[in-house]
């Protein structure tokens, strides 16, 4: 297993949780294990980003990235939702 992430202030683990081979995507989950009040985040991960690597091999800056694109506790299918909102919908925060 991966070691911790520390991002946006706290402590995460990094965890895969499934692969569409479908769709080609593998879905890359952050559990914040420092505050247990802030929810889990989520990000869909195309398979040529990972290089046929897993989700332990990925260094800070790639986790960094992942982190800022991932979604509170879900992902979107819908090209029309707001990537920076927390609810599909909502306004983007700002």
């Amino acid at each position: 297993m991966r070691e911790l992430f520390h991002a946006d202030g706290d402590t995460w683990r990094v965890s895969s949780d499934a692969h569409d081979s479908n769709r080609a995507v593998h879905t890359v989950v952050f559990h914040c294990v420092s505050n247990g009040q802030r929810p889990y985040r989520v990000v869909e991960v195309p398979d040529p980003v990972l290089e046929g690597r897993d989700i332990d091999s990925l260094k800070e800056p790639e986790l960094t990235e992942l982190f800022g694109r991932s979604q509170t506790m879900d992902f979107s299918h819908d090209e029309a939702a707001e990537p920076d909102s927390h609810g599909y919908g909502d306004p983007p925060l700002r």
